[in-house]
């Protein structure tokens, strides 16, 4: 049950999971590991700030009762002539005669909210692993995540106060589902000479995700609650909404490792990777991403001096490219919606009409970062581990939408228009003992980081950021040299000292500014 209001609030799940793993032979082995999940939802909004019922409660005033059993009250305005919402003996719920807008009885307005949620999901991962000769071995995987989910929603004829009414029901339903399922084949190969030890792995992965939406509203259905509320009604077709939709977008990978290490003490590691998004126009569909790695363990080392301070010491560097394509699908096309409604001839009438809502951009390209990193782990004393990061990250290629002239009539596509950069230093130190059965860690950690934005694009100077009402004035931009969101207004030239300050404060024309 919910916190507030909890015939109104509920949330109830029901869990399975089956996991096993299995050794058909010596060289070949095979798991699975499903899932399912039922839930079914009812909620309360939180609405704005004065909406929701916590803040209804504490803003309207003491003097309208939750129930109003007066019958001099009751049975005149407003009660008369109007929807009020009832109790269950027939009493009307509390208006109150000075609170309007949003500022609503509370427990009135959570019997004129009806609605649920439900959803059915499914995630299963399968494997099979077969050793071919020592250290090489052939691995297949794959996994699905199914999901059905929905939700409905009545509203009911009701009068809260002048503002807060309706004179036509309304009821909402939708269902979706969506299906996510990938494959990944590897070919891995572990060889160890003396103090020598090899990994090598290449492989090829698939993901595609898919999903479709569809729902409904219909107005004026002859029902007061959910229970009874269906979209079959044959009523007026004048108000109905129906709609629907889908996404697509699938990723392809070709991959490969190699690592090496010499008595634990030299390690190496190298990978590079080739990944295709179909969120990407036919140009640059595909993005090469290369990282590696170094590391080298000092104090394995015959020259490293023993003692109990300085127990191990390790240094590593790291340089790595990745890849975003979180821009949602098709965004490089110049797709089609409607709203558009024009008229024909002579007629008065609206027609519903389509249009494009955005450029296209087949050149649009995966967003890539580089970092740098560069550390040393340590371990002192016995019981102390100090960890310590200087590192350097460049985004190139940031996805945004790219602005364009009000003339073209048209939004502007996503582009790959802007770079950023951020770089920091990160320590931590850690303390952990072990007394008996009692186990004690400590960690305390610090961090510097600086972020600058070091293109917008030919066409950008800065990026507008948040506004405070009522003159929606700006105060945070995002500009070329600067950081993320720095704050931006005129600087003060500090406060008046003294009575000659003031006097002295005067325009060009010699006026005096303040007086």
């Amino acid at each position: 049950d919910g916190i507030v209001a909890t015939s109104n609030s509920q949330y109830k799940r029901f869990t399975a999971r089956f996991n096993s793993e299995h050794q058909l032979t010596k060289a070949i082995r095979f798991g699975q590991n499903i899932g399912y999940t039922r839930t079914n939802s009812v909620g309360v909004g939180t609405n704005t700030e004065y909406g929701s019922p916590l803040n209804r409660a504490i803003n309207i005033d003491p003097i309208t009762p939750i129930v109003e059993t007066d019958p001099a009250k009751y049975g005149a305005a407003p009660y008369i002539g109007n929807p009020v919402v009832r109790n269950e003996a027939g009493f009307p719920y509390g208006i109150s005669q000075y609170a309007q807008s949003e500022i609503l009885n509370p427990v009135a307005a959570l019997q004129v909210a009806q609605g649920k949620g439900w959803s059915d999901k499914v995630v299963a991962n399968a494997f099979v692993e077969a050793e071919i000769i020592k250290g090489l071995k052939v691995r297949s995987q794959g996994g699905v995540d199914l999901a059905f989910y929905g939700s409905e929603s009545f509203t009911p004829i009701y009068y809260l106060n002048s503002i807060n009414q309706t004179t036509i029901t309304s009821y909402n339903r939708n269902a979706n589902r969506g299906l996510f399922y990938s494959l990944e084949n590897t070919i891995s190969y572990n060889r160890q000479i003396e103090k020598h030890n090899i990994t090598g792995l290449i492989g090829y992965s698939f993901q595609k995700n898919r999903g479709e939406t569809q729902g409904g509203t219909k107005d004026g259905i002859p029902v007061t609650n959910i229970k009874d509320a269906s979209l079959q009604f044959p009523v007026s077709r004048a108000n109905d909404v129906f709609y629907g939709g889908e996404y697509l977008n699938t990723l392809n990978s070709a991959f490969a490792r190699l690592t090496y290490n010499y008595d634990e003490k030299y390690l190496l590691t190298g990978i590079i990777r080739r990944d295709g998004s179909s969120r990407f126009g036919p140009n640059n569909k595909f993005g090469y991403f290369p990282s590696g790695s170094v590391g080298w363990v000092a104090s394995k080392e015959d020259f490293f001096p023993k003692n109990p301070y300085v127990t191990f010491v390790k240094f590593r560097g790291s340089y790595g490219v990745v890849g975003n394509d979180n821009i949602g699908d098709f965004r490089y096309l110049s797709t089609v919606s409607g709203g558009r409604n024009f008229t024909l001839g002579s007629s008065a009438g609206l027609v519903n009409g389509v249009s494009p809502d955005a450029l296209s951009n087949p050149d649009l390209k995966w967003e890539q970062t580089s970092s740098t990193d560069i550390g040393v782990d340590m371990n002192l004393f016995g019981n102390f581990t100090l960890t310590a990061d200087w590192y350097k990250k460049k985004t190139t290629g940031m996805l945004l939408q790219i602005a364009v002239p009000g003339y073209v009539g048209n939004a502007g596509p996503i582009g790959n228009v802007a770079d950023l950069s951020n770089r920091g230093f990160e320590l931590e130190l850690g303390y952990q003992k072990r007394l008996g059965e009692f186990s004690l860690k400590v960690n305390a950690n610090g961090a510097f980081v600086k972020n600058n934005i070091d293109f917008l694009g030919d066409d950008k100077e800065y990026l507008g950021g948040q506004t405070v009402t009522p003159q929606a004035l700006e105060i945070t931009r995002t500009k070329v040299g600067y950081a993320i969101g720095s704050f931006y207004g005129y600087r003060s030239d500090g406060l008046f000292q003294n009575q000659a300050q003031i006097n002295n404060y005067k325009n060009q024309g010699g006026g005096l500014i303040q007086p």
